[in-house]
């Protein structure tokens, strides 16, 4: 009976890799000398239990078999497909001058070949620690006979740097450099100038002469082969201090400029015990006379050499001179003392900008305080400054009246005057200089005239004005109400043919002043003119004799008016109605002049009739006559000879009314009239 084949090779890793030491196992072989055969060219004796390392990748059959044996070989297939050799650096990030940990991982050698970059180190362990001291990229190869080397690329970074606190650097300065993130303190430096020096983190190097340098700096005593590098550049020295001005002067603001001075922040010592630091240009007061050496420090003070100026501060003689009081608007001579000659220009806080060698012209516009600037344009001196007061001008002129009559008396004032005389204008082509402060003038013509008052007997350049109007009217006349009827108060009347007794009156009320005149009217022609002197709101008459005599020639009836020639009447100007007959006239029987009338029925209007073969007209009117034009006057034919019905509910409501009755002919002549009578209507 044949048994089983129950024998098997046993490998213990599931995915051996190159050059790892892997255990082969033969199980259930009955001797212990065993014939192995690796499938890639080597054969080995051994027991039943070996180990071995395959130096290539593929695929490899293993043959087990026993020496001394007729018992046939046991087979198996065994695939080597990877490496897991590799090199293992820590830490992660390494900078120049760092300690890196080197290892080789996965691998059952002791010693080895490690290559660093160009440096080799031959036989040592699979770990070691290693320095490295210039920055780049590197290769690591570890190096193990009879395998292949296992490579690994990494950067070294480079943090060193060479530390200048000074931002500019002059020629012959004592420049102190240092570094940062160097490890060590032995350092080679190479200042590009020629000169090489060895020393620690910081140390101390002069230019002799100004350009651009490379500085280089070599780490590990020298053996670093890459510096690190700074560049920088050497300044000439032509700093100095000027003053702005050739005097200087205590109380005035002396002004330097710090010259060739890389920044504009340095720092300034007076002499007087004041320190700053601002720009390279300022300006100092010196409080008292003296010698100050002034000391100006470069970099906001941070720089190491002093550049100094000496100077004498003098005792301030200059002057301003100036009136006591000066006036806005009125012109005033400023004047210099203690100036050297030059050429000067005044400033003055307004805006407004002034030149002038010894004098300047000027006038101040407003009132208030004004601070006057003096600049010598040659430099010798600083500017000198000087606070003014100018007081407000409260001249002006003030005439008695706005407005005068002709040949009425106007008294002007000029109040406070600044000068000795005035020069006056009054506008009429008179003029005269005067050093009263008040003066009376009478024109004699109508017009408006415009006074003028000039300053300082008449060179003064602000002028002051006033218009006064000479006229009959004057300004701020109204007439209230006119009065205008014949002398028994009636506004028409009946008379004889040249009977000159009809007399007329008129009487006028108005506010202000003011001389009407007008002409008198007789049907539309002039009959005379006339002149009423209204003063002061009092009631104006025309006089009787300036009155015209009415004619009483023509027989009729007439109108008479006026009409103003220097006013416009904008109320109701009555008008005065007399009829010339030369017999009798129409006598009003019923009802009675001044009679009270019933508005609810109608009345009857009856009258006397002087002739017998006329026809007779009437007009009742609600307005009065002496209001109305001759169009405005509607006649109505007479029912009978001598009455007539008026129905007033056939009229608007009225409380008053008027009547006037007429004969007239057949040639349409009228004869005679009646007088104008008044009723009261309820």
């Amino acid at each position: 009976m044949v048994k089983p084949e129950n024998r098997s090779i046993q490998i213990n890793s599931n995915n051996p890799a190159l050059y790892q030491s892997i255990a082969f196992t033969a199980n259930n072989f009955t001797g212990s000398n065993i014939e192995w055969d690796f499938g890639d060219g080597i054969k080995k004796n051994g027991n039943r239990s070996i180990s071995y390392s395959y130096s290539r990748k593929g695929q490899f059959k293993i043959i087990a078999k026993e020496i001394g044996s007729d018992r046939p070989e046991i087979k198996k297939m065994l695939a080597i497909n990877r490496d897991i050799r590799q090199i293992e650096i820590s830490p992660n990030r390494i900078n120049v001058g760092d300690f890196a940990n080197i290892k080789l991982k996965n691998s059952t050698v002791n010693t080895m070949d490690w290559k660093i970059g160009n440096e080799t180190k031959r036989n040592v362990p699979p770990a070691l620690r290693y320095q490295f001291i210039d920055p780049g990229n590197f290769e690591i190869i570890s190096s193990i006979h009879g395998q292949s080397s296992i490579i690994k690329r990494i950067t070294v970074y480079e943090t060193r740097k060479i530390i200048i606190k000074m931002r500019y650097l002059f020629e012959g300065m004592n420049i102190e450099f240092g570094t940062m993130n160097f490890k060590g303190t032995a350092l080679r430096w190479d200042f590009g100038d020629g000169v090489i020096k060895n020393g620690g983190n910081k140390i101390a190097h002069q230019y002799k002469r100004a350009g651009n340098y490379s500085v280089k700096v070599y780490g590990f005593n020298g053996k670093s082969k890459i510096p690190v590098l700074h560049r920088i550049r050497i300044i000439s020295d032509n700093r100095k201090v000027t003053s702005v001005y050739k005097n200087s002067y205590a109380g005035a603001q002396a002004e330097f400029n710090a010259k060739g001075f890389i920044d504009n922040r340095v720092t300034w010592d007076f002499g007087d015990g004041t320190i700053l630091t601002g720009s390279s240009s300022t300006k100092h007061t010196y409080k008292s006379p003296g010698s100050y050496t002034v000391k100006v420090v470069d970099m906001g003070g941070r720089g190491i050499k002093q550049i100094v100026k000496k100077i004498v501060v003098k005792r301030d003689t200059r002057k301003l001179s100036l009136p006591q009081k000066i006036t806005a608007g009125v012109p005033v001579n400023l004047g210099l003392k203690g100036y050297l000659s030059g050429k000067y220009e005044w400033k003055f806080d307004d805006g407004s900008v002034d030149y002038g060698n010894s004098l300047v012209s000027k006038v101040f516009k407003r009132a208030g305080i004004v601070k006057v600037t003096l600049l010598d344009k040659l430099k010798n001196d600083p500017p000198f400054t000087k606070i003014i007061k100018i007081v407000p001008d409260k001249r002006s002129l003030v005439a008695s009246v706005k407005a005068v009559l002709p040949k009425g008396k106007v008294v002007f004032t000029a109040l406070e005057f600044l000068g000795k005389q005035i020069k006056w204008d009054f506008g009429d082509g008179t003029s005269k200089i005067s050093s009263a402060k008040s003066i009376s003038h009478t024109y004699s013509k109508q017009g408006k005239y415009r006074v003028i008052a000039s300053d300082f007997g008449g060179k003064g350049k602000k002028l002051f004005q006033k218009e006064i109007i000479v006229s009959n009217i004057l300004p701020g006349f109204k007439i209230e109400t006119i009065e205008f009827k014949f002398n028994d108060g009636k506004y028409y009347k009946i008379a004889q043919k040249n009977q000159y007794k009809l007399g007329y009156k008129m009487r006028i009320k108005a506010s202000g002043t003011g001389i009407l005149t007008g002409k008198i009217i007789v049907d539309g022609m002039t009959l005379g003119l006339f002149e009423i002197f209204m003063n002061g709101n009092k009631i104006g008459y025309l006089k009787d004799n300036v009155k015209p005599k009415l004619p009483l020639l023509e027989l009729g009836m007439h109108k008479l008016s006026f009409e103003f020639t220097n006013y416009k009447f904008s109320g109701q100007k009555p008008i005065l109605r007399y009829f010339v007959t030369m017999g009798k006239s129409i006598l009003l029987k019923t009802p009675k002049d001044n009679s009270i009338l019933n508005a609810s029925k109608a009345t009857k209007f009856a009258w006397t009739t002087p002739y017998k073969h006329l026809d007779y007209e009437y007009s009742f009117s609600v307005i009065p006559f002496q209001f109305l034009n001759d169009n405005q006057i509607k006649w109505k034919k007479s029912e009978t000879k001598n009455s007539f019905l008026l129905d007033f509910n056939k009229s608007k409501k009225m409380k008053y009314g008027y009547l006037i009755i007429r004969a007239k002919d057949r040639n349409d002549s009228v004869k005679t009239v009646s007088q104008i009578y008044f009723f009261r209507i309820k």
